[in-house]
């Protein structure tokens, strides 16, 4: 085994076998830790339970979702907003980590932190293309994307600016 590092990540080199080896017996080392998972909204209190904070991702303060406190790991008060003829806190929920033992929780918790990970490359991948002269632009990858649509799953993929989108099932 032979280790290396490309782009601040260690990376790990294996013979083919020790390689099939570990994959089947789950004993590849995660080589990265996992994101936090951080959501931005507007927040109010909730009048039914003191022990929940009310949220949500519109800006027009609108479809709000319950958060129990003992699932959050920190708020950050990043500035108030005013919402029709009223204002609400714009913050940052830290989201804490569940125990690895909740298999189901921690499922949901990576799939998120996934998912908001790939959002966040999708925008600085369509950022950077925007930026760049089309020359530049074409040198790079096409940005590609699985997404379950009402409509069947379909595969998403930018190219330039433009989103493309084909059915697969």
């Amino acid at each position: 085994m032979q280790s290396s590092n490309v782009k601040g990540t260690q990376m790990q080199t294996y013979e083919p076998a020790d390689f099939l080896s570990k994959l089947a017996a789950n004993g590849l080392p995660r080589l990265s830790t996992p994101s936090d998972l951080s959501i931005v909204g507007l927040v109010k209190s909730d009048t039914a339970s003191p022990l929940t904070v009310q949220f949500s991702y519109s800006p027009a303060c609108e479809r709000w979702l319950s958060i129990p406190i003992e699932i959050v790991e920190s708020i950050d008060h990043i500035k108030t907003i005013a919402c029709k003829d009223h204002e609400h806190p714009l913050v940052r929920v830290k989201i804490t980590r569940p125990d690895q033992d909740r298999k189901d929780l921690t499922f949901l918790y990576d799939l998120v932190t996934e998912t908001q990970t790939t959002l966040a490359l999708m925008h600085k991948a369509a950022s950077a293309k925007r930026r760049l002269t089309s020359t530049q632009a074409s040198r790079l990858t096409d940005f590609c994307f699985i997404w379950d649509d009402p409509a069947g799953v379909m595969v998403c993929c930018f190219h330039g600016d433009d989103l493309e989108c084909t059915g697969i099932v």
